[in-house]
Formats: C-alpha cells, structure tokens, sequence
C-alpha cells in the first residue's frame, strides 16, 4: 500500500462514532401540534368568551324587555315610514288597545298631532328628535287626551333612522297646571277689585244711610216714603256687584256655617227661571244635605250657573239639578282634599259650549255674550276655590251643558236665621273713626237721629287721642266704630289694641267694607265687641251701636 493510500484506508474503528439523528420532519410536525394545542386552547377561551358574553346579552336582553314592558312610561320603536315596530304594554294600553299586535299595525302620526295643529310635530321628528312636546293623542275609540311626547333619532344596521319616543299621558298635570294659571288670573286683579269695592261700599253708606236717614222723617203711609223704599230697594241690589268683587280680593275669604244646599238650590232656581219658560226638575236621592258655606257666596255662584243654563236654551228646555252626598278619595282624579262632599250637578239641554272655548269658561272677562261683563262664572270658580271645593264643566256643542260643584259636607244643621233688625235708640257718647268724610258724615246724621253725642277721628292715632281727652276730661265714651281699613294712617285692628290698654273695658264696633275680612268674621277674638257691615241702613247700624253699649266688658 503506498504511504499516500494511508489516510484512505482507515479502518471503520478509526473513524469518529456518529449518533442518532432525528428527521427534521419530527421537530417541525412537533411544534405544530404545539402550536395546534395553543390554538385550541385558546378557542376554548374564546368560545367560554362568547358563551359569558351571549348570556350577558341575553340577560341584557331580558332585562331591558322586562323594564320595557314593567316602565309606565309609553315606548315605541318607529320608522321614517311611520311603521311602529316595536311598542310596550304601557303605550298600547294608553291608547285603548286590546294587544300589541293590534297596536302594531297602526301609523305612528295617526295617534298623535301637534297642539298647534300645524303638523310641526312629525316634522320636527323626522329632523331629529323631540324633547317633552304636548300633542293632541288619539285613542282607539276617538277619545283625545295630552301626551308629552320625547323622541330621540338613532341609524340602524341599514342606515335609515329609526326612532325611539317615549309617550306620557298628562292630562290631569294639565287640567292641574290651568286651575292653577286660572287661580293666577284671578289674583292678578284681586287687590284692584278689593279696592274697587272697599270704596264702592263706602259710596253706598252714603246713598243707604241717607235714605234709611230720610225714611225716618217722612210718614210711613206716604208716597214719598214708598218711593225712598223703591230708591233703597234699588241700592240693596247694587251691593251684589261689591259681593262679586269681593271674591276676587285676598279679603273675601267666606263665613262659612252649616246650610241646607237643597233650600238653596230651590229658592235660586225659583228666582232665576220664574217666567222663564225654562222648567226645573230636582233631583235629591240624599234628601236634604248640609254642605259648610257661606250662603250669600254660594247662592251667587248658583245663581250664575242656573242662569248662564237659562241663557243656553233659547227656546226653553229643562234645567235638572241634583244634589247628592259623595266621598272623594285620593284615588279620584280632583284637585281637592279627600273627604265628604256635597256635589251639584246642574244640566241643560241648550246649545252646549265650543270645544275652543270650554277651558276659558273661568277667565275673568271672558264672555260670548253682548252686554255681558264676563264676571259671572270667573267669580262662581273663585267662590267655590274659597270654600275648599271644586267646579267643572262638561259640555259638547249642541249637546248641552253639566256643571259640577263640590262643596265640603257638614254634619251640622244649619242655624235659624235672625229676623231684620228694628230701629234701636240709646243715649250716649259715641266716637267714629273713618278715613272717609262721606261715612262720618252719615253716621254722625244717624247717631242724631238714634238720640247720641258724637265726634269724629279720621284715623286711628286721632281717634286715641280723642280717647285719652276723653277719659281725662271725665266724659268718656261709651263706644267707639274703628274702621278697619285706612288709607295712610292707623286702621282699626291697631287701634283698638291700643285704646284697650288705655281701657280694658273699651266697647269697640268694627266697620269696614271688606265684608269678608278674617276680622269681620271673628270680630271678638281682635278685641272687638259689635260689627258692622259697609254699606249699612239706620236699623243695622243702630242694633251695633246699642250692641256695643250694653256688652259686659
């Protein structure tokens, strides 16, 4: 063998000993399935990921269905194409629906329209959505109501807008929020009307204290004391125009005691349809009921329905009134406390009331009629407000007119009434305070004509003065008429307080023309011991008087 074979011919011992190898295939089938293990683990993530989140939209889901369905409030799901397609029970049940089905197959703009009738509602939907808009909605059976309407925009997958509307019925916060702005109209003008008739009343103790004056000196059987009876008679009904005023002043709260609203209603009727040739029929299922109210208040506001229901029926009819005890609960729909009731319903057959004009019937002013001061039912609705009560009105064109009044019930009876006062003499000392020169005037002439001495104060701070004089000179006097509103100066709730720490045994009369004042009905409680009513006649103003004197102190 040559030296350069050598290398060549190693034998197989000599050569270095190779291991095992593993085919690249096995490492890369390996991690494959390594990586396959990951993939399907997190598969499984997922999967447990989209089965959590699948229950957390299905509970979602039923969550939101339950408080659709379970919210009072009405909802809707709508269309550009006015289609509705979903709504819950509150909506479809508002609107006098059996189903939802049924519900669903309505227009959404036919339910409903825009308080100004303009169609600007739907418009303004369309452009965008809506927020706490009053319209005029329609139920099934054709009754109307108010709905506050809200309505929001959204896309939906296709890209067309779909609209969500939120629908409340609020008639009643409706008919709540006009008694109010009604009650409101009425005090806009309460401190003009008290004023009007606190100096009206003044004027007509000048025309009735003259007249009572001058019946005094002329013979009873003679034409001139029956005209001076004409003249007074006349005088008398003037005072029902300040009885109307005085319901619109803040002073004209009512002297409330227990009365028979059947004699009431009787005696009223009477007087307003007597040769009429409109007919009355009663109806009292209760019999006689007691309702706590002032009489002259409420006869007026009675006297006012019954003849605006005179008035409807121009070619005669029937008026029907009833009378009946009712209990109100909190449940009824009537802004008035719960409790026992008197309720009148007075109907006509007349030609009813427009439905544009229903809810102005109360407004000061307002009137369809000529020679009308519209005054009449505007002082009935405050009337009836003052004695804790209420008053509607249903009516339909052409289909008559049913009033309703609810007064307070009593469960006393009411009490005699006294008989008219005779003339009463007296002798004595008597001061009158009275910031009107006209009313001294006059009841200086009757406390001559009664037989007394008198002097005069024009406020109260001139009528202490005279008093302590008086006092001091030893000729005191024996009475003292305040009147209780004066204009610039001391009126006569002050002034007595003060003349009663002079003389605790001060007889004062309270006077005034705000008839329906809380001092007027609960004179003794303010230190007073006699009152008396503006306008008054001789035979009132001397009882007062002779009251006062004879009182114990």
């Amino acid at each position: 063998m040559k030296d350069g074979d050598k290398g060549m011919d190693k034998s197989a011992s000599d050569r270095p000993e190779a291991g095992p190898k593993r085919p690249v295939e096995s490492d890369r089938i390996e991690e494959l399935l390594a990586e396959n293990r990951r993939l399907e683990a997190r598969i499984r993530e997922c999967r447990k990921a989209q089965d959590t989140l699948r229950a957390i939209v299905e509970e979602s889901e039923r969550k939101f269905g339950n408080l659709m369905e379970n919210m009072p409030v009405g909802i809707a799901f709508t269309t550009e194409d006015d289609e509705i397609l979903e709504a819950n029970a509150a909506l479809w049940k508002m609107f006098g629906y059996g189903s939802k089905e049924e519900f669903l197959k309505e227009k959404a703009s036919s339910l409903y329209r825009g308080i100004d009738e303009s169609g600007r509602a739907a418009e303004a939907i369309r452009r965008g959505g809506v927020k706490d808009l009053d319209v005029r909605a329609r139920k099934k059976d054709g009754t109307e109501f108010i709905g506050s309407l809200t309505s929001l925009v959204q896309k939906a997958e296709d890209g067309r807008p779909r609209f969500i509307s939120l629908f409340q019925d609020v008639t009643e916060k409706k008919m709540m929020e006009n008694e109010i702005l009604k009650a409101k109209k009425l005090e806009t003008i309460g401190d003009l009307a008290g004023g009007i008739a606190h100096d009206f009343n003044n004027l007509l103790v000048g025309i009735l204290g003259r007249i009572s004056v001058a019946m005094e000196y002329v013979e009873k059987d003679g034409k001139l004391h029956e005209i001076l009876c004409d003249v007074e008679e006349a005088a008398l009904r003037t005072k029902g125009l300040t009885r109307r005023l005085l319901t619109f002043s803040r002073g004209g709260q009512p002297v409330k005691e227990p009365a028979s609203a059947v004699d009431l209603l009787r005696s009223t009727a009477d007087l307003v349809l007597r040769e009429s040739g409109v007919r009355c029929e009663f109806s009292f299922p209760d019999g006689d009921v007691y309702a706590d109210m002032d009489e002259g208040q409420v006869g007026q506001a009675m006297n006012n329905i019954i003849l605006n229901a005179r008035q409807a029926m121009d070619e005669g009819g029937v008026v029907e009134i009833e009378a009946r005890n009712v209990t109100v609960t909190g449940e009824d729909p009537l802004p008035i406390d719960p409790g026992s009731y008197v309720m009148v319903s007075i109907k006509d057959n007349g030609r009813g009331i427009p439905e544009e004009n229903l809810n102005r019937v109360f407004d000061p002013f307002f009137t369809t009629k000529q020679r009308s001061s519209g005054l009449g039912l505007a002082v009935t609705y405050s009337v009836i407000k003052k004695h804790r009560g209420h008053i509607t009105v249903e009516s339909k064109e052409g289909g008559g007119t049913t009033v309703h009044v609810y007064l307070p019930a009593s469960v006393g009876r009411p009490l005699s009434a006294p008989g008219s006062p005779a003339v009463e003499r007296g002798s004595g000392r008597v001061l009158v305070m009275d910031d009107d020169e006209m009313v001294r005037d006059v009841a200086g002439e009757m406390l001559e004509v009664l037989g007394y001495d008198y002097s005069f104060a024009r406020d109260g701070e001139e009528a202490i003065g005279f008093f302590k004089k008086a006092i001091e000179t030893g000729e005191p006097f024996d009475a003292v008429i305040l009147d209780l509103t004066v204009e610039d100066g001391m009126g006569g709730a002050d002034a007595v307080k003060k003349l009663a720490r002079i003389d605790p045994g001060v007889k004062a009369i309270v006077s005034s023309g705000y008839s329906r004042d809380p001092i007027m009905s609960d004179y003794r409680k303010h230190g007073f011991c006699a009152v008396i009513y503006k306008p008054y006649r001789l035979a009132e103003f001397s009882r007062a008087v002779k009251d006062a004197i004879s009182a114990k102190g």
